[in-house]
């Protein structure tokens, strides 16, 4: 019954402000009552780990400045409490304890913070082999988020990148252990990578080669790449290249990746109005090849008709907009499918 409440005051707390919350102090207050009755002989009231986890969650929850620094202290408590009965396995943390606190260590105190937790539990994974202390998935994922984080709230472009850096130094290590530990990575963290080197990439221009890392890592993953992850490397070089002297780079890259993105049937309206957005030659050859051929590949209008969104580049003309919106609504017949085919020849990007 005492977990039970615990359980209450830890979901309590996430609905309270954290100047407002004691959630957490009254989380806290049960497990001390349960440690006392303990003391007291009555063992039947003895917490376990779920006790301990419960009073960390509550404090993950809460908001609280000192959220994680609290979280932790709790969480050597509880290893303090199993070293003294090492034979009690209900009291051994496990990797969702450890990833709790990473979560308050995130988001009160720093990546940082958390990618040290996270080292800890792999020493201590390896040094017990104890299943249930193998960093899991989402053990690397709190890191991952963490730092990506730390990124997008980078006060200069120099923590920008070193933030960013680090997120794709722990996302490299997931996917190349995930088939060995049963792990898998998320789509979001792939994707995300790809905004943030969005935003860095005209002041530090080699934050292409990251992002191009990445988008490769993720297409050898259990993942299908989606066309915003096309369309956000592209993005990527297209501000990467932006300054004078990168004419014959920038063009190499556009065209390289357009094949790509033409082999994999996701040129989408994200695609097209990036390369209408910029006004450089290599971008508008693009444009007037191809996307002013009517009518369009089949695979290619799946991903043009949003309905949300201005599908097509500004520069088209406005009967040029209506024929491939007209032709857009249905689905082409074989003989058109052939005849609208447009050959691009497939290499990688470079």
């Amino acid at each position: 019954p005492y977990n039970i409440l615990m359980t209450g005051w830890a979901g309590l707390a996430s609905f309270c402000l954290h100047n407002e919350n004691k959630a957490q102090f009254k989380a806290e207050e049960i497990l001390r009552t349960m440690l006392s009755h303990r003391d007291g002989g009555n063992e039947g009231f003895a917490p376990d780990a779920i006790s301990y986890e419960k009073v960390m969650l509550a404090w993950a929850n809460s908001g609280h400045p000192n959220a994680g620094k609290r979280a932790l202290w709790w969480l050597q408590q509880l290893w303090k409490e199993y070293e003294f009965s090492p034979s009690n396995d209900n009291l051994m943390p496990t990797a969702t304890t450890y990833n709790i606190v990473m979560k308050a260590l995130a988001r009160t105190d720093s990546a940082l913070a958390a990618e040290n937790l996270l080292l800890d539990l792999g020493e201590k994974y390896q040094k017990d082999r104890s299943p249930g202390l193998c960093p899991n998935s989402e053990s690397f994922a709190i890191v991952i988020r963490a730092w990506l984080q730390s990124a997008e709230q980078a006060s200069n472009i120099d923590e920008r990148v070193s933030s960013l850096q680090r997120a794709v130094e722990w996302l490299s290590s997931l996917r190349e252990i995930e088939n060995e530990k049963n792990l898998s990575t998320a789509p979001e963290l792939f994707t995300r990578v790809l905004r943030i080197a969005r935003a860095a990439a005209q002041e530090r221009p080699f934050v292409l080669d990251l992002a191009k890392d990445v988008f490769e890592n993720y297409r050898q993953s259990r993942h299908r790449v989606d066309y915003i992850s096309y369309a956000a490397l592209l993005q990527v070089g297209l501000k990467a290249f932006s300054g004078p002297g990168h004419q014959v780079r920038k063009r190499e890259f556009v065209n390289n990746l357009f094949a790509e993105c033409c082999d994999d049937g996701l040129v989408s309206n994200l695609f097209a109005r990036a390369l209408a957005d910029d006004a450089s030659e290599e971008c508008k050859e693009i444009l007037d090849t191809f996307f002013h051929r009517l009518p369009l590949p089949p695979s290619w209008t799946r991903n043009l008709n949003n309905k949300t969104a201005n599908v097509l580049p500004s520069d088209l003309s406005s009967v040029e907009r209506n024929t491939l919106k007209s032709k857009s609504r249905h689905r082409f017949s074989p003989a058109n499918d052939t005849d609208a085919r447009i050959s691009v020849k497939s290499t990688k990007y470079s």
